[in-house]
């Protein structure tokens, strides 16, 4: 939850879309489950590289 609060900080606005965004990846993840874990790290892979891109890229 609290990477999905990070998009505040592009525009305040976004508060009230939170917890939506949450729910939905939540209810995503727990209905991929059941196929396994590797459908989960195929999904999640290429938004980590791209989140530790975009950090590695501010410092």
């Amino acid at each position: 939850m609290s990477a999905v609060e990070g998009i505040t900080v592009i525009n305040r606005s976004f508060t009230a879309m939170i917890l939506p965004i949450v729910l939905t990846i939540i209810c995503v993840l727990f209905a991929i489950q059941k196929h396994g874990s590797g459908k989960i790290g195929r999904l999640f892979a290429p938004v980590m590289l791209l989140w530790f891109g975009t950090i590695s890229v501010n410092r």
